[in-house]
């Protein structure tokens, strides 16, 4: 549909009751343009889509921590943009925190990827999230995939995916790296890429789903 989905969303969702296919299983990727273009409006409309059914529609989200730490503060704009992402003002004690220096930009940046994983839960009522960082070749933070559930299947399958994405990036960027050093230095690799890669990834820690913890900040407020 063309268009800005956060307008057009609403339309496209009456049309798939109005064709009586909503009770089929449902699953969105959510992918913004940054996190200022992710809309909670817009997570909620697809939660409540199948609210009377036995599962909410499944959601993938790609979410850019790093936008928010380098962006806050430079015009109050942005501050209601962060009201749209998180629908409302949850995230103002993890940014006063990161301006006074309590946290460093990535332990704030994974401060807001558990905000809005424990807002899928606690506000939108999902019954399990998943979080998985995406790094370049370097081991730089790229973004989140968070993915909510009410599923046990689809839980299941995506933590298997999430398990075996932990191993086979690391993998990835090792053999990226070992082919870039190959090329600026004009060595051979010992081993070759590949092997390198495999060798590398056998060092990575498991994955194992942890459920998201009470958002900073508001440590008496659980029932939010």
């Amino acid at each position: 549909m063309p268009g800005d989905c956060n307008v057009t969303l609403g339309s496209v969702l009456d049309q798939l009751k109005t064709l009586s296919v909503d009770w089929a299983p449902s699953f969105a990727f959510v992918d913004p343009y940054s996190t200022a273009t992710l809309r909670w409006d817009t997570i909620a409309q697809l939660a409540d889509f199948k609210r009377d059914r036995k599962y909410k529609v499944e959601q993938w989200l790609l979410f850019y921590g790093s936008d928010i730490p380098r962006v806050l503060g430079q015009s109050p704009a942005n501050a209601a943009l962060l009201r749209q992402t998180f629908g409302g003002d949850f995230w103002i004690p993890i940014a006063e925190a990161r301006e006074r220096g309590d946290l460093t930009p990535d332990v704030a940046r994974r401060e807001y990827t558990n905000l809005l994983r424990w807002r899928l839960e606690r506000g939108l009522g999902y019954r399990c999230t998943h979080s998985f960082e995406v790094k370049n070749t370097s081991g730089a933070y790229l973004y989140d995939l968070v993915f909510a559930t009410d599923n046990d299947t689809g839980n299941r399958i995506m933590r298997d995916v999430y398990a075996a994405a932990a191993q086979r990036f690391e993998e990835m960027r090792a053999e990226a790296y070992e082919r870039r050093r190959v090329t600026r230095s004009g060595q051979d690799s010992l081993f070759g890429p590949e092997a390198v890669g495999e060798m590398t990834a056998g060092e990575v820690p498991p994955y194992e789903a942890e459920p998201p913890e009470v958002p900073y900040g508001h440590e008496d407020e659980e029932d939010r």
